[in-house]
């Protein structure tokens, strides 16, 4: 018997320290950029959205231009010369494993979920750098597959990016009997999983858990959801 679990990345197992907004700042500030720091949240936010539409296709390099326009159309005083060497470095600094944290209830999680026969897997709108990251923690190592949309060719909540999945653990020649998805984002992690045949979990760190949700990972109990 074959059961997987896929798990989000940013926002279910690892966090930005020190966090995205702080990065961008002393990056841009180090580049001659000099901006209201309030502009800062609205502007990511909407560079975001217009450079990385939900369920799009996806591949290396087409993100990594997409995260090249985000860093143009953030810091948009500077000019093309400062902007570009502005975007290197915030690209590099994302690239580092200690640019990353592995929130505390991850390890025992995966500990517990691995002791009850489950293989692991992350399942991430994100690019190769996702790979190095992984192996700069500890925790990682009981997680069998790290899957990626660059590398899936679709991103998350398009079901195209869960079917690829699938695909590929069929395609090794096992028969998957249980399958779960578990993740921050409804849309993307919950709602597109279940449509694409997947069992979901919602998770909403820092908010008291709910009826269909969960407020931490040490509350993951698949046992306990029908299966």
């Amino acid at each position: 018997m074959s059961r997987w679990v896929l798990f989000d990345a940013v926002g279910t197992v690892i966090y930005p320290e020190p966090s995205v907004a702080n990065i961008y700042l002393e990056v841009g500030r180090r580049h001659g950029w000099s901006a209201a720091e309030d502009d800062l949240p609205q502007r990511f936010s909407a560079a975001m959205s217009e450079q990385f539409v939900a369920g799009s296709a996806s591949d290396e390099n087409s993100d990594y231009q997409s995260w090249r326009r985000v860093v143009q159309q953030v810091m948009l005083e500077l000019p093309d010369e400062s902007s570009s060497a502005a975007f290197m470095e915030l690209w590099d600094h994302f690239a580092r494993p200690s640019s990353w944290r592995v929130y505390l209830d991850v390890g025992p999680c995966w500990q517990r979920l691995a002791e009850q026969g489950y293989q692991l897997a992350i399942a991430s709108n994100f690019d190769r750098r996702l790979v190095g990251i992984a192996a700069g923690h500890a925790e990682f190592s009981q997680v069998q597959r790290v899957f990626v949309s660059s590398q899936l060719g679709w991103s998350k909540p398009d079901p195209r990016f869960y079917r690829t999945i699938l695909d590929e653990l069929r395609g090794t020649g096992e028969h998957v009997d249980e399958f779960w998805m578990v993740g921050d984002d409804y849309r993307r992690d919950v709602q597109a999983a279940v449509e694409s045949g997947i069992d979901a979990v919602w998770l909403r760190r820092d908010i008291p858990p709910s009826e269909n949700s969960i407020a931490s990972l040490e509350q993951l109990d698949l046992a306990s959801n029908g299966q």
